[in-house]
C-alpha cells in the first residue's frame, strides 16, 4: 500500500522536484500551491502526511490554520511545517508537528523527515561535486 503526502508550497518548481523524488521512493504525492487548495486536498483526500510552507498557513482565525490545528490536536495527521530560518516560528507542543527550516532545496529539507516517518530508505540522489 502506497502512502500519500500532500506538499503545499507556492514554489511550483520546488514542489514538482520534491514530488518526483518522493514518487521514486514509492509515495503518492498531491500538490497544492496555495492555502485554499491545500485545505481542500486535506479535507477531501485525507493524505497521511502534510508538508506545508508556513507562509500558506496564515494566522490563527484563517480556515487552513484552524482546521489543521484541530486535526493535529486529534493526533491524526503528521504535519511538517517549512519555515524561513530567518523568521522562525514559535515552537509547537504537539507530537505530530515538526518544524523544518527551508534553507535549501525543498526536497533535501523534507526527504529525511518523510522517509523517517514512513520507514523508507533515502535515495541519496545528491549530485557529486565537480572536481
Amino acid at each position: 500500500m502506497s502512502h500519500t503526502v500532500l506538499i503545499a508550497v507556492a514554489d511550483r518548481e520546488a514542489a514538482h522536484r520534491a514530488a518526483d523524488r518522493f514518487r521514486e521512493m514509492g509515495l503518492e504525492v498531491q500538490l497544492a500551491y496555495d492555502g485554499l487548495t491545500a485545505l481542500t486536498a486535506f479535507l477531501f483526500s485525507h493524505p497521511e502526511m502534510i508538508c506545508i510552507d508556513a507562509g500558506l498557513l496564515g494566522v490563527e482565525g484563517d480556515p487552513i490554520f484552524d482546521i489543521l490545528a484541530l486535526d493535529v490536536l486529534r493526533l491524526t495527521t503528521p504535519v511538517i511545517v517549512l519555515q524561513d530560518p530567518d523568521e522562525p516560528l514559535a515552537p509547537r507542543c504537539d507530537r505530530r508537528t515538526r518544524i523544518v527550516d527551508w534553507d535549501g532545496e525543498l526536497v533535501d529539507c523534507l526527504e529525511s523527515a518523510v522517509a523517517d516517518y514512513f520507514g523508507l530508505a533515502l535515495l541519496n540522489l545528491a549530485q557529486p561535486a565537480n572536481v
